[in-house]
């Protein structure tokens, strides 16, 4: 952020915007007896994971509050005195500090931030909330209505934003009251039938993969390292009219191109990558801040005498299935490979995700431009996104440190991209055609 910018206005329109929504201001704590595994589980979950604790402690009951008011301080680093290299190393530090610490449930707001002065009119602003609270989409709400109130703060002007007339706990109650009405009964049995005879796909069947120590160790390191490979611009604008032409998306032949490679270096032809939905299907939704983002696996059957095209066609649709019946989020349990959803989770899964980067919003005063910084710890082993912005089309690789190398890793992405130019520009090809390459 350029400019000259209100510390307090800033801080002020942190804690407007958190008192408008409830889910800001809710307590979580496990009931006592309930807790059959321990404490530490608990705490260990809440640290590792940063999503909801109860996705792994299936039999504990929580407690939720709702506190009429609450108030979240604004950190305040300033290392404008810095040379630049220390400058870097400090910002890193103040990051996975704000980024890694656990969060008290009990103790609202889930959700925290931190302004670093790095010049007399430069500063960088970090904005973190619990999984628990917030999805990517409430995280660009929060930016639109933080933006709104610290202008209106600014200008001297009331801060105008629209009453929240529907909140995330008037969703739960709406989603419980479905669930239990059977209203979402075809969903369930829409899944029913993805996961027939299935076994997840995990990071094993890569034959480079070093597993050694990983099932059964509770300490299993989670530290992730990422490899960025960029996507020429011709290639991009090609991949955008190929999936146009054929009513398929970008994400799509990437994450189709990303299964084949799996395909082509494991020899398996079953495959199962997890992906992630918004899941705001209505538009009382659309403004609404809380966790509403699911997680499914896409299945695809690879036959190696079909074509590239049709592999294409079998994920687009698979995507779509997943999309429409993206209400309920379903992780397959009590299979041969994962003890628990716990160690599905967080020590072995591959996923696969759209990442979209939106502009900026306008703060008073300031020129800002957002910066993505990366988590050094992940649930998954190996993850890829598809990053795309109005112009740029790019992937990026997310390996967990203690399962792959670097140098596998990039030859995964060069084997991706040849694979997504393929797609695209030899569809009626057989996918056995590059079998050996």
């Amino acid at each position: 952020m350029s400019g000259i910018l209100e510390r307090e206005a800033l801080e002020n329109a942190f804690n407007h915007v958190i008192n408008r929504h409830e889910i800001f201001r809710t307590a979580y704590w496990p009931i006592l007896g309930s807790v059959a595994t321990g404490i530490n589980k608990w705490n260990t979950v809440c640290q590792s994971c940063r999503m909801n604790p109860g996705l792994f402690l299936q039999n504990v009951k929580f407690k939720q509050s709702i506190q009429p008011a609450v108030t979240m301080g604004l950190s305040y680093y300033d290392i404008s005195g810095y040379d630049d290299e220390d400058k870097n190393i400090e910002i890193s530090v103040i990051a996975d500090g704000i980024i890694e610490k656990r969060y008290i449930y009990e103790s609202p707001p889930l959700t925290r931030s931190a302004l670093i002065r790095t010049a007399k009119s430069e500063h960088i602003l970090i904005v973190v909330a619990a999984h628990l609270i917030a999805d990517g989409v409430s995280m660009r709400i929060y930016e639109k209505e933080l933006a709104h109130a610290y202008n209106a703060l600014i200008n001297k002007q009331s801060i105008n934003l629209p009453d929240v007339k529907i909140q995330y706990a008037d969703y739960a109650a709406w989603m419980k009251y479905r669930l239990e009405s059977g209203f979402l009964d075809s969903m369930k049995s829409y899944w029913q039938r993805q996961f027939d005879g299935f076994t997840p796909t995990d990071a094993a069947i890569l034959p480079f993969t070093d597993m050694e120590g990983s099932r059964d160790d509770p300490d299993f390191s989670i530290d992730v390292k990422y490899y960025h490979h960029p996507v020429s611009d011709e290639l991009g604008e090609e991949i955008r009219k190929y999936a146009g032409s054929v009513n398929m998306t970008p994400f799509s032949i990437a994450m189709t191109g990303f299964i084949l490679c799996l395909h082509y270096e494991s020899g398996k032809n079953d495959l199962s990558i997890l992906t992630f939905f918004a899941n705001r299907p209505r538009p009382e939704m659309e403004n609404i801040i809380g966790m509403f983002a699911t997680g499914n696996m896409i299945r695809v059957k690879v036959n190696a005498y079909d074509s590239f095209h049709q592999c294409a066609a079998s994920v687009s649709e698979s995507i779509n299935g997943a999309l429409k019946n993206q209400e309920l989020s379903v992780l397959p349990s009590d299979s041969t490979i994962y003890k628990s959803r716990y160690d599905f989770v967080v020590h072995r899964s591959i996923a696969c995700e759209s990442w979209v980067n939106h502009e900026c919003v306008s703060f008073s005063g300031l020129d800002a431009e957002r910066a993505i910084i990366a988590r050094n710890k992940s649930e998954y082993a190996l993850k890829s996104y598809v990053i795309e912005s109005s112009k740029k089309l790019s992937l990026l690789f997310q390996y967990n440190l203690d399962l792959f190398d670097g140098s596998d890793i990039r030859r995964i992405a060069a084997r991706t991209e040849n694979i997504i130019r393929e797609i695209i520009t030899n569809p009626s090809a057989v996918i056995s055609s590059l079998e050996k390459s």
